[in-house]
């Protein structure tokens, strides 16, 4: 930063507000920002250590003259500023700061776990009549406040937050002798005595702790970065002075009656572990405060020791399944944080019941965070007090939850017994979150939305689908986020939703939700109308709202002008501060509140609300409109402050207008048609690209008269025409080749004769255009010589002789070919195949994979929901595994494409990796992804840096497809992500081992297709639409589906090959007789080596493609005949096209397919890098694929023999290449130039 911004940023952090101060100061000031480096995070700590000071030059200098600016032994980095904020600190805060390097870089740290981490530590200060919680919440603000921890913006209370590098960097640096981060089998010995805290950060697949010689290690804190790896049991053994363990997400199936022995420990998390039971020993440790034990899925009870914890704080049992809990709870006087209390509805005087009775909570008076679950079945007798949770003065957080309401619907009795039930839980005037779910009463409590609760910042009311009215919580003053979910009762939401439910808001004094910025409902599939005031004054106010509108014209001012003049006479009594507003699955609401312009929203986000009409007159929404599956939406107007218009599957919006101030507008699925109607008028235009169609037609016509100058045009027809009958007739025979060497061999030598026809007619299209240079006359009345030099006529003749020549060879390599004995064999058993009937598809459709059953269904949807509910976490892995050809890409697909993950993250990138992939085509390839620059001759490095700034302070989604080897993510792309803010992965794969090494925390297997599922395939993709042919067909062809082993790729190319048949038993029996197919479907255990001899069965199969586009077509560009080939190889799903391309003009190789064209063109097409090349297989050569990671592509020496390459390209990489390369490929240099004029040829 310059001097002079500097200083503005270092004066606003301090909240200066007198401008004789700004100008008393400024010098010092100034000094003091050069002292920074002019680098804003110094600028931010330094300016929080001269906020608790006097604004004073004296003291402002005593700041500058602290010889900490001056320290050289501390790395330059971290110098200064950095150091002095940290040096100011109270020792409380210091320790408190330096413990947040457990956590890993730029991870995302949660308030309530970091803060019970310092309680355990004992950093944490006793205040009395604090808990020791609430004091290490100041703690946290505090350092918040001091920019030494950064809020994470999507937290609305600040309850997340990061570190930046350089404070980390700072912090460990400090704590280097006392910190550990890495792997424990690189620790160095003589430095252990000192340790006090480890960080796991490892590849392995188990947590080995080395041999620590005999001195004592007086470990204080042992964590891990939560990827599933299993643990030794020793560490239970070895470091007796732990407080902290931390083994959530550690493969740990048991803890050992050892962990008794860990007298000191205060804090035991083994969250999303796959314990069963935990050891009675847990009740020796008198000093455990916090055990977390979110969901153990295989845990059903906890042991009775655990009411002789009598120091514990917290107990966490969310979502694991506890059914058996000791009688005794109330006994741990400590307890403040209980998070999952299960009710009892029995008076079971047992040791051991199925939940806690309500009574209970009465003695834990020092409760600050409680959640209860399966409330339907408590009892509300005259026994229990009623003020319950009033009197809990620590109380803020406060969870009530009944259980999921099953298909049966609660009785009458049930629905009382609920309601009165949560009447008597009636919270303390300091709660601050409210939680409720699954409440099924009819009434919400009445203590909900009174002026009882004028702390609560946050209300959630979650699938309360009884109740017919929300409750009046309008006049909760401090009320902040608010979200109602699954309300399905609701039909109405009127004035009573604002707190009047007699007479009207407006005309008092009132002002509903003072300070609510959040608004999300969702999933309300019965609510019609929202109204903020009565029926009589909506009346009104619309009235005064159209009288203001006449007048101003203009998208901009005009309509602000309206807006502020159709106002109420008091515009402030509304939403004052309402940032967001989310409208979700609202299929029948019919309009927004008109009130609602009258708010300053900055964001309105609307989706699945198919019955809404018109999004208009919101004067002051300035930020985002997003609207998406909103199927009856026809008009968006008067929006003259909204600068970016997000569109998504709104086929009826036919009116777009007022948006004066749009910045942005994004139009996605289905969207583009009707936005021709309206983008015209807001000024955007959508630019595509066309070739110059004169321009093509002329270079096709100068290719045909360059053949006619040379005088050889019968020569090379009648070359042509053979060469047609050639083609087929190998097309009949090659698949015989696979079982015979010998045929193969005689294949090879039909194929180079092939290769030197093709290339004869290259040399005349080539020469003939030479001589065409000057020729002024129009190519179509062109006669040999007419028009030409004397010199070019010789030419031609000397020309017409060499290619004659040529010809002459190639048939006599023809004849001896033909006297082959296997050739007379191969003609008297060559089969007759009728011509394909597949329909070429020259229309440009939308490419959508045929999805049946419900299993992808489901499998789709959990993996969205572990993707939505694991997005804020630092890094997510998951994986889709299975076989070749199961269907892992195609369900990766409809994940990255669901609606619910688009806006969830800021960056989507799908990256097909491949098994020899190279790592800087993969960089670069995600960079351009997310719109970032990259240069073709940078670094591997470089390009990670690149990802690195790119990504940083952001969120991703990104896929892996096709992943053969682990290092792709571990030494790739796993550093620059760990920049982003959070971000998913999910990777496809074959092996289990990948995906392990990896660290994918949630593996999906892909099992193989039911035949009923594989059938329903089947005839979906043959597009079979009478019901009665798919009736008939049924039982051969599940016969089919189960041959092919249930792989959807098997069934889909075996599909096409059905397609081009007669739909009868019959002829669908000949396909299960074939005998190439009928050999490997014997086998019960197919290999991918197997599957591929199915696949190229059905490659066969296209051996007599439809004649017409096996020509060259009159009045047809050989561009467009060449794009009819394209369609009919996707309709033959030979090649897939991606969902990204409309007209599906981009596509892809399924890695089964292409292995099988590797193997089928083995000897004529090279994948490598060239200096691997073996000489004597150099003379089929025909294409070369260059794959190096070298800087230079070198060709190797090639001996005598003519190298008639005729393709050659490299990966996209920065290398350079030998200049030899034009001289030693004389084929390939015409082919280059004069592709145009063979296409059909080559």
């Amino acid at each position: 930063m310059s001097p002079a911004d500097g200083w503005e940023l270092l004066w606003k952090s301090i909240s200066i507000q007198d401008e004789k101060e700004v100008q008393n100061l400024r010098d010092i000031g100034i000094k003091i920002i050069q002292k920074c480096g002019g680098l804003p995070l110094a600028i931010k700590v330094i300016a929080r250590v001269l906020a608790s000071k006097d604004k004073t030059e004296n003291e402002w200098k005593r700041i500058l003259a602290n010889n900490v600016w001056s320290m050289a032994k501390l790395p330059k980095e971290i110098r200064g500023a950095l150091y002095l904020s940290y040096d100011d600190l109270p020792h409380h805060l210091k320790q408190c700061f330096l413990y947040c390097i457990v956590f890993p870089e730029d991870w995302t740290i949660h308030r309530d776990y970091l803060i019970r981490m310092w309680v355990s530590e004992g950093f944490v200060e006793v205040h009395k009549d604090q808990l020791l919680e609430d004091t290490a919440e100041d703690y946290y603000y505090e350092l918040i406040s001091r920019n030494l921890l950064q809020p994470v913006n999507t937290s609305f209370d600040k309850s997340q937050c990061k570190m930046h590098d350089l404070l980390r960097q700072l912090a460990c640096y400090i704590s280097r002798e006392e910190c550990y981060i890495g792997d424990p089998t690189s620790m160095v010995d003589n430095n252990m005595c000192k340790l006090r805290r480890i960080l796991v950060i490892t590849e392995k697949d188990m947590v080995v702790i080395p041999s620590m010689g005999k001195e004592e290690i007086k470990l204080r804190t042992f964590r891990t970065q939560q990827n599933p790896v299993g643990i030794e049991n020793t560490i239970f053994m070895r470091f007796m002075y732990l407080r902290v363990l931390d083994l959530s997400d550690l493969l740990v199936e048991k803890i050992p009656d050892c962990i008794g022995h860990l007298i000191h420990l205060r804090l035991l998390d083994l969250d999303r572990t796959c314990i069963s039971c935990l050891p009675e020993s847990i009740g020796a440790l008198k000093n455990l405060q916090m055990l977390h034990l979110h969901r153990c899925k295989s845990l059903h009870s906890l042991p009775t020791a655990i009411t002789q914890l009598y120091n514990l704080r917290r107990l966490d049992i969310v979502e694991t399944p506890i059914n058996q809990v000791p009688k005794g709870i109330g006994r741990l006087k400590f307890l403040n944080d209980l998070e999952g209390f299960p009710v009892s509805g029995g008076s079971d005087n047992a040791k051991m019941q199925d939940g806690w009775n309500l009574e209970e909570l009465a003695d834990l008076s020092k409760l600050r965070r409680l959640i209860m679950i399966n409330l339907e079945r408590g009892t509300p007798h005259s026994g229990v007090d009623p003020f319950l949770l009033t009197e809990k003065k620590y109380l803020k957080v406060l969870n009530l939850w009944c259980t999921e309401q099953t298909d049966e619907a609660y009785s009458e009795e049930n629905a009382s017994n609920v309601e009165n039930i949560f009447e008597m839980l009636t919270p303390p005037h300091n709660l601050r979150d409210l939680v409720i779910g699954y409440f099924f009463g009819c009434r919400f409590p009445t203590w909900l939305g009174t002026t009882h609760l004028p702390s609560v910042k946050s209300v959630i009311l979650a699938n309360c689908k009884s109740c017919v009215h929300l409750p009046p919580i309008g006049q909760l003053p401090n009320l902040n986020y608010l979200k109602i979910i699954g309300a399905s009762a609701i039909t109405k939401i009127g004035p009573e939703f604002v707190g009047c439910r007699e007479g009207n808001l407006i005309s008092t004094e009132a002002v509903a939700f003072p300070k609510l910025e959040m608004l999300i409902i969702k999933d309300m599939p019965n609510w019609e109308e929202w109204s903020f005031v009565e029926q009589q004054e909506e009346e009104e106010e619309e009235e005064a709202a159209a009288a203001a509108k006449e007048g101003g014209e203009d998208g901009t001012v005009a309509s602000k002008q309206k807006g502020k003049v159709a106002l109420s006479p008091r515009s402030s009594w509304l939403m004052p501060c309402l940032r967001r507003l989310d409208l979700w699955d609202c299929p029948k609401l019919r309009a927004l509140p008109p009130q609602l312009g009258q708010t300053n929203l900055k964001e309105l986000l609307i989706r699945y609300t198919s019955c809404l009409k018109t999004v208009e007159d919101l004067p002051f929404l300035s930020g985002l409109l997003l609207v998406e599956r909103c199927e009856g939406l026809e008009r968006i107007s008067n929006l003259p402050q909204v600068r970016e218009l997000f569109l998504n599957c709104c086929p009826n919006l036919r009116h777009v207008e007022e948006l004066g101030g749009l910045e942005q507008l994004w139009l996605d699925e289905g969207m583009h048609e009707i936005s021709q109607q309206w983008v015209p008028g807001l000024q955007e235009q959508h630019c595509k690209l066309h070739g110059d169609e004169h321009e093509l037609v002329l270079q096709e016509i100068i290719t045909e008269e360059a053949i006619l100058i040379l005088g050889v045009k019968e020569d090379l027809r009648e070359l042509q025409e053979k060469m047609e009958q050639i083609r087929c007739f190998i097309s009949d025979v090659e698949r015989r080749g696979m079982e015979d060497s010998s045929i193969h061999n005689w294949i090879s030598r039909l194929k180079d004769a092939m290769y030197d026809a093709d290339d004869i007619i290259d040399l005349a299209s080539f020469e003939g255009s030479k001589l065409l240079n000057g020729h002024s006359c129009s190519p179509r009345k062109t006669i040999a010589c007419s028009g030409l030099s004397l010199l070019s006529c010789f030419s031609n003749i000397r020309v017409h002789h060499e290619i004659g020549n040529k010809i002459r060879s190639l048939n006599r390599k023809l004849e001896e070919i033909a006297k082959d004995k296997i050739f007379v064999t191969l003609e008297n058993t060559q089969s007759s195949h009728k011509d394909s009937t597949s329909e070429l598809r020259k229309s440009s459709q939308i490419a959508e994979s045929i999805l049946v059953g419900k299993e992808i269904l489901h499998a789709s949807r959990k993996l969205v929901s572990q993707v939505l509910t694991h997005k804020e976490k630092k890094t997510y892995k998951l994986a889709i595994i299975g076989i070749g050809g199961i269907g892992k890409t195609t369900l990766a697909q409809k994940v990255f494409n669901d609606e619910k993950l688009k806006q969830s993250f800021d960056e989507h990138a799908w990256i097909c990796v491949s098994q020899d992939y190279s790592p800087a085509s993969v960089l670069g390839q995600l960079l351009r992804t997310i719109d970032a620059q990259c240069k073709q001759e940078e670094s591997v490095g470089e390009l990670q840096s690149k990802l690195g700034s790119a990504i940083k302070d952001k969120s991703y989604f990104l896929v892996l497809d096709d992943v053969w080897q682990s290092d792709v993510w571990t030494n790739l792309l796993r550093t620059p992500l760990y920049a982003a803010t959070s971000g998913i992965v999910l990777i496809t794969t074959r092996q289990d081992t990948v995906a392990r090494e990896i660290g994918v925390e949630e593996p999906h297997h892909i099992d193989q297709m039911s035949p009923a599922v594989g059938w329903e395939l089947l005839w979906k993709s043959i597009n079979i639409e009478d019901e009665k042919e798919v009736q008939n067909l049924r039982d051969i062809g599940i016969e089919i589906v189960q041959k092919c082993g249930g792989l959807p790729l098997a069934i889909k190319v075996i599909a096409r090959v059905l397609a081009s048949k007669d739909k009868t038993e019959n002829e669908w029996k000949k396909i299960l007789a074939n005998y190439v197919i009928a050999r490997v479907l014997a086998s019960k255990d197919k290999t991918e080596n197997e599957w591929k001899k199915i696949l190229a069965n059905y490659v066969w199969s296209m051996d007599k493609l439809p004649k017409e586009i096996r020509e060259v077509h009159k009045d047809q560009l050989l561009e467009d005949t060449a794009e009819e080939y394209y369609y009919e190889l996707i309709s033959r799903n030979l090649l897939q096209p991606v969902d990204t391309s409309f007209d599906q003009s981009k596509c892809k190789m399924h890695d089964l397919l292409r292995q099988l064209a590797c193997h089928l063109s083995r000897e004529e097409c090279y994948i490598g890098d060239p200096t691997s090349l073996v000489d004597n297989n150099m003379c089929k050569l025909r294409r070369i694929l260059a794959i190096t990671e070298k800087d230079m592509v070198v060709i190797p020496s090639m001996g005598k023999e003519e190298i008639k390459l005729r393709t050659f390209r490299t990966q996209p990489n920065p290398l350079g290449i030998e200049k030899t390369f034009f001289m030693r490929f004389t084929s390939i240099k015409r082919r280059m130039l004069y592709w145009r004029s063979n296409i059909n040829g080559g």
